[in-house]
């Protein structure tokens, strides 16, 4: 029987370019597992939301042996499909081929659609708030898979700027040697609503087979380290999100089904409700898993052992080491280590230098970590050992993350008066612009700032800069001139926070007119 692998289905709202009235149709990504029989096709029937049929879309699959997996894009490109649906959205995918036998229902399932303000139709993604996917990649690194984790996380960022630092009992463990975007959610304006960040520890293995020929030296292995771990992604300073495991018996702990996976063999989908996640899917049996076959390329341990014993580190190994310590104590431990609250700029820029140099250490301190806390070790022309190094790193290190986490909750401190008086859309908007990084503008250009003027205004407006496109005639020629210009966004709020209306001016010059900062005229 032909099956979804639920996790990887993806639902957008677009829009077709020929389609005018500015609505908005679905678009869905699914992975089909075989068998897919010859000159099949998949129906997808899209209902409206009253229930009536919006439309059906066909398209070819290509055969498929059984557990064989194709990827399937659905979009009906047709004049005129676009709709103004919100609400529930129901929809069914079903199989057939030209070489007749019954149809096969994949899959019935719903989306749900809402008209967000400044970004337009959007599908809900909130369930996948409450889910994420966890793996050990065999595919690549049989021997040792690495850990790896994907978690949805709403908004705009840069996800060169989001790191995933992994916790064990509190500790932490390592930083994501690579962070990636796997997936982008957008409005069907093209607008970002959020983004699927996928992230991999390279220092953190499932399993190691070849310990014993050294490889994989200062590791952590999760089959012999059991607990509660936490997997957390971070902006800047800004705790965005926190995955949690636990490893039981030298094995991961499956919290929900596990399902096959493209990438990696195998994931484990982590989350209370992970078919709501699914647009209403629930894995199919025939694309589940159990945790023994995660662990059926891990070779057999003594489980009385322990981890195999380290080799003395090589002198090259404590001189890097000793090095990377010199400076990083010379540079900043009277600056982080000396100061008294209240932390000011300067301490939170030093805690993020500081923090950056992070995975250099860790790497020269893996290389050393089977030395003995007695061995000597010289830096600044004097003798130390090098337990006594390791934990003024640490004190180094627990510092510079305290300054960062200081500095996260002066600014929720000084924010929260305004949380506590705005409602609605109003305090939406505000966490989008939280005051400070934006400047405030109410009726004739007037800055408001205290809660209570947020709060009291009807009118918010915000300016900034605009690129202004032109054309111009040159030598006969039409040619296109972009300057820069103003451009003011504002929105009318009823009483209890909800938005009315927006409002939106443009125009040449370096700053925007009075009559920018006006309520709008109604005409009868």
């Amino acid at each position: 029987m032909t099956f979804i692998i639920a996790h990887e289905v993806i639902a957008t709202a677009t829009r077709f370019d020929g389609s005018a009235g500015g609505g908005w149709s679905p678009r869905l990504s699914v992975t089909l597992g075989g068998p897919v029989p010859p000159a099949a096709e998949l129906v997808w029937a899209v209902q409206h939301s009253d229930g009536w049929p919006w439309f059906e879309h066909r398209v070819e699959v290509p055969e498929r042996a059984a557990g064989e997996l194709a990827t399937v894009e659905l979009q009906h490109g047709v004049e005129g499909v676009d709709g103004h649906d919100t609400g529930v959205i129901r929809f069914s995918l079903t199989l057939g081929s030209a070489f007749g036998g019954a149809e096969e229902l994949v899959h019935d399932g719903l989306l749900r659609v809402e008209r967000v303000e400044g970004l337009g139709y959007v599908v809900d993604e909130s369930a996948r708030l409450r889910s994420a996917t966890l793996a050990l990649d065999a595919a690549d690194e049989a021997d040792a898979p690495p850990l790896r984790v994907a978690a949805y996380l709403p908004g705009e960022f840069e996800t060169h700027r989001v790191s995933v630092h992994c916790f064990r009992a509190g500790e932490r463990l390592a930083e994501a040697s690579r962070v990636w975007n796997e997936r982008v959610f957008t409005s069907h304006e093209g607008r970002v609503t959020g983004q699927q960040v996928a992230a991999v520890f390279e220092s953190v293995r499932g399993w190691n087979n070849l310990a014993v020929s050294g490889w994989g030296e200062g590791w952590h292995l999760l089959d012999h380290h059991d607990g509660d771990y936490e997997l957390c992604f971070v902006l800047g300073s800004q705790l965005l999100r926190t995955v949690t495991f636990s490893v039981l018996g030298g094995r991961i702990v499956a919290q929900g089904p596990i399902e096959i996976d493209c990438a990696t063999g195998h994931a484990l989908l982590l989350g209370d409700t992970p078919s709501a996640s699914f647009y209403g899917i629930t894995p199919a049996p025939e694309a589940l898993a159990i945790i023994a076959d995660i662990y059926a390329l891990r070779l057999p341990t003594d489980p009385t052992a322990g981890p195999p014993a380290a080799e003395a580190p090589s002198a090259e190994a404590l001189t890097a080491y000793a090095e990377r310590v010199e400076r990083l104590l010379a540079t900043w431990e009277s600056e982080l280590l000396g100061a008294c609250p209240p932390y000011d700029l300067q301490q939170v820029l030093a805690a993020e230098a500081v923090l950056r140099e992070r995975p250099g250490y860790d790497e020269r301190a893996a290389a050393v970590a089977a030395a003995n806390d007695a061995s000597a070790v010289s830096i600044t022309g004097e003798s130390h050992t090098l337990g006594e190094l390791r934990e003024r790193m640490q004190a180094l290190f627990t510092a510079a993350e305290s300054r960062l986490h200081t500095a996260a909750s002066d600014v929720d401190d000084d924010l929260a008066p305004y949380r506590q008086v705005l409602t609605g859309d109003k305090l939406a908007l505000f966490d989008d612009r939280p005051i400070g990084d934006f400047e405030y503008r109410t009726l004739e250009r007037t800055i408001i700032s205290t809660p209570e003027e947020l709060r009291d205004a009807e009118y918010w407006f915000f300016e900034g800069p605009a690129e202004l496109t032109s054309t111009a005639a040159l030598d006969g020629e039409t040619v296109k001139v972009t300057t820069t210009g103003w451009r003011v966004v504002g929105w009318r709020f009823t009483p209890d926070g909800t938005i009315a209306d927006r409002i939106e001016h443009q125009g040449p010059g370096p700053d925007a007119p009075l009559w920018a900062y006006r309520a709008p005229i109604k005409h009868p």
